[in-house]
């Protein structure tokens, strides 16, 4: 052991106990001669009076005092402090004793009357595991803080998106209802002053059109499945919205004036993109499922 570990472990305080006034005065004085800080205790009793009104390091207990015992102190000990140490000391026929004391949690024993140099040596070992203890006690205690600090800083995020998040939907909400005004105070009525103008089926068909792509303008359907999720392109886009219409190839092919023939070939390719060409279901419906599910 260094010196420089050494005088760590001698700055840390020591409980001597015993009802022996002769060998508490003799082994306290060795131990001082170490340059320990040590407290010494006749009973039990006083060494529990001296533990609730102290923290010490280490308690060196005779095993077999009158009134409280070693035991007792040993219990006591770790139920107000539980990473100080405790040494039993023991004579040489009650071994079965210390050994008890062990399975409740002594840290070491040592038989009377002991070698000041086996006691020095045991008492250095027990202070460098509990100044091992209370470093990992103190990493410990201070991860714990960190999680719970940084657990605080994440709920205060969430609540911030969330806050941020409804701003959001209700400013959506907002703006499509000012579109759908605006659309109807300055759009539809000469949408309907054309309407009224004698058009040709083409034109009073396109001109449908025009208005329901115009309130599609507002929902989702556009924007998905224009997006690289489905990859559609400008024109099968078209398709597909006129398609969800409920229009026959027929009626597109007039409207976007191009051959069946290619809006058979653009039908393929939708169906090919959202993955159905095997499936035996309605392109119409499935368009209009995927635009219901989306908006």
């Amino acid at each position: 052991m260094t010196n420089d570990m050494s005088k760590t472990i001698k700055n840390q305080s020591i409980l001597l106990v015993d009802d022996e006034d002769v060998i508490l005065e003799a082994i306290g004085m060795d131990l001082r001669q170490e340059n320990y800080h040590v407290t010494l205790a006749s009973s039990g009793e006083e060494a529990v009076a001296l533990l609730k009104e102290n923290q010490f390091d280490l308690v060196v207990t005779d095993l077999s005092m009158s009134g409280m015992t070693g035991m007792q102190v040993l219990k006591e000990t770790k139920k107000l402090h539980s990473l100080t140490a405790v040494i039993i000391l023991t004579g040489f026929g009650d071994m079965h004793s210390a050994i008890e004391a062990l399975r409740l949690g002594a840290d070491d024993y040592l038989c009377k009357p002991c070698d000041i140099d086996e006691l020095v040596f045991r008492v250095e070992r027990c202070l460098e595991i509990v100044r091992m203890k209370r470093a990992l006690r103190a990493s410990h205690d201070l991860l714990e803080s960190r999680v719970q600090e940084r657990t605080a800083e994440l709920e205060q995020t969430n609540t911030a998106l969330n806050v941020l998040l409804k701003k959001r939907e209700m400013d959506q909400k907002d703006i499509e209802e000012q579109v759908l005004h605006n659309l109807k105070q300055l759009v539809y009525p000469y949408l309907e002053k054309i309407k009224g103008g004698g058009l040709t089926s083409v034109q009073q068909t396109s001109l449908d059109i025009i208005k329901s792509n115009l309130k599609a303008v507002t929902s989702s359907f556009a924007v998905d499945f224009s997006s690289q999720h489905y990859r559609l392109s400008p024109t099968e886009l078209q398709v597909a919205n006129l398609i969800r219409m409920d229009m026959s190839s027929q009626e597109i092919a007039a409207v976007m004036d191009l051959s069946i023939e290619t809006i058979h070939n653009h039908r393929k390719h939708i169906r090919r993109k959202l993955g159905i060409t095997q499936k035996k279901v309605s392109l119409q419906k499935v368009l209009s499922s995927s635009s219901h599910n989306k908006s």
